[in-house]
């Protein structure tokens, strides 16, 4: 055998072995599939067997049958399996297992006794056994179901090549006279070629048990190196036929060919057009489906996650679904919530889009209702051509003209017409086809989704930007509510004492107070932060400032000291304001005739400001959910609903806190806890 129909065998003996490993390793122990793997190491075993052990081997004889015998019965038991559905597919599969064994036990006997009529007995049998072979493939096949027939397919086109190349090899010895030596260097490269049938046979047929596919990349590229090798096999063929009739030039002529067949197959091989052929070729033929999904999931989920230099959420969505076509630059137009009109929002790439002024589609065109409802993909090629059945859509001339868009793609956000997908037509010949739209409106709907949070958080983060304004406003309200109360105070008591010079004296004081403390919130502001400019303050001297803002109401409340001389770091006005926030609530919670007591003691380290009333209290509820809850009042429009929410943040800002203990009918306790920064000495 030859260096050239060694290599065959040994191609053949790696393919195979690569085949046993990948059906050992998708197995898993289940149903017949343990005859396809066994099927797959014989092959393999006997490739190599041909390669090492069997050099001399030239013409079929006893070992080189018992050699065929072992393959023929493992692949025998392949198809016996595939035969259950016909009666006499198994009659016919019984009969070439019993030919098949006999004839490996003739082709051992044969070897052993070194007997040319046994061995001639051997070679007769190594010619039935692929006749058989072809027999048993076509009583199976015709046996299947539609479901199995196109694995049997598969599997008949590779053991049928390799049963046919057998048959040439057994039959020409007996037609001729003589070996069939070329026959045994091509044999090795025959069932080479098989092997991409059989796995397709594995991977499409649904009665062997394997859990694992091919996918179209490995398709495509062992499709190619298939084609690629048997290119290299005929061009040999037709090298060597060269150097037959050639004469004395034959060197030359063969060489020559040579040379021009490599030539073409460098230019083949590099071909664009001819590899994207074959792509669809497999596809539609090999498939069935135009896409890998899962590829293709995960490069739209990449593209839309990798938002490169800030890139925006719209454009992000553009890029990943233009990608999935390949179309070169795509447009997004979104529906304006006032008037419904579909509007120019965004393009990929930025500099590829008409002008915005071009843009807009009114709410009540017919495309609104074809997009919406129907959910449709246009194709502006059917739309040109007159192929499509749709009515006439009246498209505005700036999305007609110069024929540059190809596609609009409708995308829906909870069933609802968001907005539509401009997409330019992709170089090449592309046809749309029911794969394409349905991948399209799909991807559509998850850009739409992702389009959609983004424009949430957006108009969250605008809310909370209004909310912190808001809350700014309330707490200047509030300060200046009780300002005002002063003002006012003074306004409502004029009428009666304004000839008192007391009065007079008292108002002045007050207003100053007011106008001070409206200056300081002013001066607050400017600076920023509350703490700044902090410093040690007595606690009781700030209560009892803040009881005597309070007295013009009733119940007056009343200041018991415990602790005396009891210092906290806080802006002096700033407490004596949540101080004063606190009575005040107590006094809206208490009827004139109640009571409210303010104590200062000193409790575990820290200093306590107690305000008591006796009111109408409070839910442990209401404590809990509403209570500290900016901006929910119970009064109605007189209050801000942030007096608690204040003190307890101002409390906690300071490291402090405000407990609360309330019982309906029994009253409140507010109890304004802080850090005690210094113990003045009691004289």
């Amino acid at each position: 055998m030859s260096a050239f129909g060694a290599f065959g065998y040994g191609i053949s003996a790696l393919g195979y072995a690569a085949l046993f490993f990948l059906l050992l390793a998708a197995w898993q122990g289940r149903g017949s599939g343990w005859r396809l793997v066994a099927a797959a190491l014989v092959t393999a075993l006997w490739a190599v067997m041909l390669v090492v052990f069997a050099r001399e081997l030239v013409e079929p004889n006893a070992s080189a049958v018992t050699l065929d015998s072992a393959r023929y019965l493992a692949w025998f038991a392949v198809l016996a399996s595939g035969a259950e559905a016909s009666s006499s597919a198994r009659l016919i599969a019984r009969a070439a297992q019993a030919v098949g064994l006999a004839v490996l036990c003739v082709g051992l006997v044969a070897i052993a006794l070194d007997n040319q009529t046994v061995g001639a007995a051997a070679v007769a049998g190594g010619l039935i056994m692929p006749m058989l072979g072809m027999w048993l493939l076509g009583s199976v096949r015709t046996g299947s179901d539609g479901s199995q027939r196109r694995g049997m397919n598969y599997l008949g086109i590779g053991l049928g090549a390799v049963m046919i190349c057998d048959i040439i090899l057994y039959l020409q010895p007996l037609v001729s006279g003589s070996g069939a030596a070329d026959i045994w260097l091509v044999r090795g490269y025959t069932s080479g070629l098989a092997l991409p049938f059989i796995a397709l046979a594995v991977t499409r047929g649904t009665r062997w048990p394997f859990a694992f596919t091919v996918s179209r990349d490995a398709a495509f590229y062992t499709t190619l190196a298939t084609a690629i090798g048997g290119y290299i096999l005929l061009t040999a063929i037709g090298g060597h036929l060269v150097r037959l009739v050639g004469g004395s030039q034959g060197d030359i002529a063969q060489m020559l060919f040579y040379v021009a067949a490599l030539s073409l197959l460098i230019l083949l091989v590099a071909s664009a057009s001819l590899r994207r052929r074959l792509r669809v070729f497999l596809l539609k033929h090999f498939f069935e489906h135009k896409y890998d999904y899962r590829e293709e999931w995960l490069r739209f989920i990449a593209t839309l996650s990798d938002n490169a230099a800030g890139e925006d959420s719209r454009v992000a969505g553009l890029r990943a679904i233009a990608q999935i076509i390949s179309s070169p630059a795509a447009a997004l137009l979104l529906k304006d919530e006032g008037s419904g009109t579909l509007r120019f929002a965004a393009s990929w790439p930025s500099d590829g889009a008409l002008p915005e002024s071009a843009f807009g589609l009114g709410a009540n065109h017919r495309l609104m209702d074809l997009l919406g409802r129907r959910e449709w993909v246009v194709d502006f090629q059917d739309q040109r051509s007159g192929r499509s059945s749709r009515e006439q859509l009246h498209l505005p001339d700036w999305l007609v003209a110069g024929g540059r868009w190809r596609l609009i793609v409708p995308m829906l956000f909870k069933d609802e017409l968001m907005g539509m997908i401009l997409l330019e037509d992709p170089p090449g010949q592309f046809s749309l086809t029911f794969e394409d739209r349905d991948l399209l409106k799909t991807v559509a709907r998850h850009v739409a989704t992702h389009v959609a949070q983004h424009e949430a958080e957006r108009r969250l983060t605008e809310a909370r930007q209004f909310e912190a304004y808001s809350r700014l406003t309330a707490f200047l309200m509030h300060d200046l509510k009780n300002a005002a109360a002063q003002l006012q105070m003074v306004v409502t008591n004029a009428g009666r004492h304004k000839q008192n010079p007391e009065f007079i004296d008292d108002a002045i004081d007050t207003v100053a107070n007011a106008a001070g403390r409206i200056s300081r919130l002013i001066e607050q502001l400017g600076r920023g932060a509350d703490g700044e400019g902090a410093g040690n303050v007595g606690l009781e001297q700030v209560a009892a400032a803040s009881i005597e803002r309070t007295l013009g109401r009733y119940p007056r409340p009343r200041l018991t000291v415990a602790a005396s001389g009891l210092c906290v770091a806080a802006r002096r006005e700033q407490l004596g304001n949540i101080i004063e926030h606190l009575i005040r609530n107590a006094q809206d919670a208490t009827p004139p005739d109640g009571q409210i007591e303010v104590l200062i003691e000193e409790l575990d380290g820290a200093a306590v400001v107690s305000i008591a009333d006796t009111g109408a209290g409070m839910t442990p509820a209401f404590v809990r959910d509403r209570l500290f809850k900016p901006f929910d009042s119970t009064k109605g429009s007189k209050g801000m609903g942030i007096g608690a929410y204040q003190a307890r943040e101002y409390a906690r800002s300071h490291g402090g806190d405000v407990v609360v203990e309330s019982e309906p009918g029994h009253g409140t306790t507010f109890r304004l806890v802080l850090p005690i920064s210094i113990v003045a000495a009691v004289a």
